[in-house]
C-alpha cells in the first residue's frame, strides 16, 4: 500500500509542477477529465490511507469503526479477485 501512496503523490506532483498538465486541464474543454482526475486521486488517497491505517490498528472494537473497516476490507478482497480473473 505504501507504493500505491508513493505512486500517487508522485503523479499528484507531476500533475501540479507541469505547465502543460494545468493548460491541457484547466481548459474548459477538459472538465469532465479534470473532475475524473481529481476523483481518482482522492479515491486512490482516501483508500490507502485507509487500508494503511486499519494495517497499523486491525478491527476496532467501535462498531462504526468495526463497519468501516470491515466494508474497506470487502472491498480491497473484491477488488483484488477481480484483476486475478
Amino acid at each position: 500500500m505504501q507504493i500505491v501512496a508513493t505512486v500517487r503523490q508522485q503523479i499528484y506532483d507531476h500533475f501540479h509542477g507541469s505547465a502543460h498538465c494545468a493548460a491541457y486541464f484547466f481548459d474548459d474543454a477538459h472538465a469532465d477529465e479534470y473532475a475524473a482526475y481529481y476523483n481518482s486521486m482522492y479515491l486512490l488517497q482516501d483508500s490507502t490511507e485507509s487500508l494503511l491505517w486499519h494495517r497499523m490498528t486491525g478491527f476496532s472494537t467501535a462498531p462504526l469503526a468495526a463497519t468501516l473497516s470491515s466494508g474497506l476490507m470487502q472491498a480491497a478482497s473484491s477488488n483484488r479477485m477481480q484483476s486475478r480473473s
